[in-house]
């Protein structure tokens, strides 16, 4: 679903309020993917271009609530051009 490039800044942002509803059983999936390297696993994703821009929120909110010491990451990406990237940012340094 997140592989479209360009998609409605409502829909990602309804994709963010989903896992934060959902978080537990999202982040219990994510460990699984990320073999138990969460920060790597969101890190690698952010920074290889084959991964869309549209993924960019969902690789912060794994870094954010599985990592303390995230705020260089963070500091990456507070000014993203996609402005829901930068409101997750936001919203996420006040969590």
């Amino acid at each position: 679903m997140l592989k479209k490039p360009y998609l409605n800044y409502n829909f990602l942002k309804n994709i963010y309020f989903f896992v934060l509803d959902n978080y537990n059983q999202f982040i219990s999936d994510v460990r699984k993917w990320s073999k138990g390297n969460v920060i790597t696993y969101a890190k690698d994703r952010l920074e290889d271009k084959q991964f869309p821009k549209s993924k960019e929120l969902i690789y912060l909110i794994i870094a954010a609530f599985v990592e303390e010491k995230i705020d260089s990451l963070l500091n990456q990406y507070e000014n993203s051009e996609a402005s829901i990237v930068a409101e997750v940012v936001k919203d996420l340094r006040e969590k």
